[in-house]
């Protein structure tokens, strides 16, 4: 199950700056923590918490959960689109 509404936008947002807008890890957690955005866990966002998030294949729902596949937040193409930024340099 996807969790709020908010989150599953907050992510979809940073796998769109990070792919169409050139924005790095910095930039975008920098963005977020201005916004006052909190995370999960720890509060403020960071490179890390960034980077994380832009590697992780469970978002295009390729992650098995309990048998039951994760839903997917985001399309396989924006997925690709970041590792292709990635292998491109375009942080």
């Amino acid at each position: 199950m996807p969790g709020p509404r908010e989150e599953i936008d907050i992510i979809g947002w940073v796998f769109n700056q990070y792919a169409f807008e050139n924005k790095g890890y910095h930039k975008i957690a920098s963005e977020l923590n201005q916004q006052q955005v909190s995370t999960e866990k720890v509060g403020t966002w960071s490179v890390s918490t960034i980077c994380a998030i832009i590697f992780n294949e469970s978002y295009i729902g390729s992650k098995i959960i309990t048998k039951n596949a994760h839903p997917a937040l985001i399309t396989k193409e924006l997925f690709e689109q970041c590792s292709h930024c990635y292998t491109n340099q375009c942080l």
